[in-house]
């Protein structure tokens, strides 16, 4: 499983609130000292229920993709619901 170190958001249309029976469930973890390889971070958070859809970045990645202006990193950052953690803390940790 991931470190303790980890930031987890859903974003998407169950965020926004306009969701449908056909929507998945878009989440985003966060997390440091995750392996290289992307299905390896998947493998890492463990298999998802149902119609989650995980994205799985290192803290790293999510400054990359937030200055790239990724959909999802900008979705998750402006829509998200943060279930531990939040954008701020990670942008503020970006700049110490």
């Amino acid at each position: 499983m991931i470190t303790p170190s980890q930031v987890v958001a859903v974003f998407g249309s169950v965020a926004r609130g306009d969701w449908n029976d056909a929507s998945d469930v878009d989440v985003v973890v966060i997390a440091e000292r995750l392996p290289r390889d992307p299905l390896s971070r998947l493998a890492a958070v463990g298999v998802p229920p149902g119609r989650v859809a995980p994205v799985v970045w290192s803290v790293t990645d999510w400054h990359e993709e937030r200055r790239r202006g990724n959909p999802v990193a900008t979705g998750a950052a402006d829509d998200g619901v943060w279930l531990v953690g939040s954008a701020e803390a990670l942008d503020q940790a970006g700049t110490s």
